[in-house]
């Protein structure tokens, strides 16, 4: 899998379906983000939900690997405990991240990528990451338009406060 083509993705709604078990070469990739139910339907480039899984779904079966999508993050009986243990990518944003303790590094025999799609790893054990070797890698960019659109709203404010 070549990992410089990850952005490489289409608009495509999340539509949950049987997933076939990841083949010897494939990957089992999950995504953890929030749900925003009717959002997605009126913007379909709203991609961070689980909706609209970043809108790669479709690139990544392509390629043969299975992407399980979730907003089912906590307690010992959520959807990504029962795929921790087989998984190799985990996918998590900044506003509903999937908190990667030493215990979850553990479980996850297979993980080989830990991903944010925006800025932030607060929500890994950077240190249990860092002793086995794993992958811990950042999507800055994916969060610019909200960056900016936050700090068009904040300029009139702060004008405000500094007398400009």
């Amino acid at each position: 899998m070549e990992w410089s083509e990850y952005g490489n993705g289409s608009f495509h709604s999340f539509v949950q379906s049987e997933q076939p078990e990841a083949s010897a070469e494939s990957k089992k990739i999950v995504g953890v983000f929030y749900k925003d139910n009717e959002y997605p339907s009126v913007n379909p480039s709203f991609l961070g939900c689980a909706e609209n899984a970043l809108g790669i779904r479709e690139w990544l079966e392509s390629k043969g690997h299975q992407y399980i999508v979730t907003d089912d993050k906590e307690g010992p009986d959520c959807e990504l405990e029962k795929h921790i243990h087989d998984l190799h990518v985990l996918i998590s944003t900044p506003f509903h991240p999937a908190y990667v303790t030493a215990e979850r590094i553990k479980k996850a025999k297979n993980l080989q990528l830990l991903l944010t799609a925006g800025i932030g790893s607060d929500h890994i054990d950077l240190n249990d990451a860092a002793a086995i070797g794993l992958t811990v890698a950042e999507i800055t960019g994916s969060n610019l338009f909200l960056l900016q659109k936050m700090s068009l709203k904040m300029e009139p404010e702060i004008e405000n406060q500094i007398g400009a």
